[in-house]
């Protein structure tokens, strides 16, 4: 075995590059997978409002960190994308049972709902098309307050899962913005 060979836990891989997104390396060919998450979830909505519908997501939602994705091929996400979205969330120093991961493809909602059954403290949006209706207007890249709740805009993971020199612009900024949103 070649040291190119060795694969590294993701727990060490954490201890190690916890506080680090980019990386300068090129992607390794198959990554282990974050830790298991459980499958679909749902919760009782609040009182105050009950949402059109009941929304499945992926995770346990402990943070109440809702991360909406869109890709109408697959229940939640591609197996290399949720490999890269738990990188980020392992840099963040949190795992996938900490979020309430949606896929707006398979069950649009709207933001009114979002916020009535996931109470979310936190939410990224990412991509245009993964928006809910009625979506508040925030800049890409940039931390906005609305009542109370914290929402960030980004490209779409694909986007965000490149080597090239845009990607990786792309992954810094998101990096300073999750830092900043969740004081990591």
């Amino acid at each position: 075995m070649s040291l190119n060979d060795i694969q590294l836990a993701p727990d060490l891989l954490l201890a190690l590059y916890g506080k680090s997104l980019v990386s300068d390396a090129p992607h390794p060919a198959a990554n282990p997978r974050p830790a298991p998450v459980v499958g679909v979830q749902q919760t009782d909505p609040p009182t105050t409002e009950t949402p059109s519908s009941i929304l499945p997501f992926l995770g346990d939602n402990k943070k109440h960190i809702t991360l909406l994705v869109y890709y109408p091929q697959h229940t939640y996400l591609p197996d290399e994308v949720f490999n890269f979205l738990g990188n980020i969330l392992n840099a963040c120093q949190l795992s996938a049972k900490d979020t309430a991961i949606v896929n707006m493809a398979q069950q649009p909602a709207a933001y009114a709902d979002l916020l009535n059954q996931l109470q979310p403290r936190h939410l990224i949006c990412f991509g245009t098309e993964a928006r809910p209706q009625q979506w508040p207007a925030v800049n890409l890249l940039q931390v906005s307050e609305q009542s109370g709740r914290q929402l960030l805009e980004a490209p779409t993971l694909d986007a965000l899962n490149q080597n090239s020199a845009p990607g990786k612009a792309l992954k810094k900024q998101l990096w300073e913005a999750l830092k900043k949103m969740l004081g990591v």
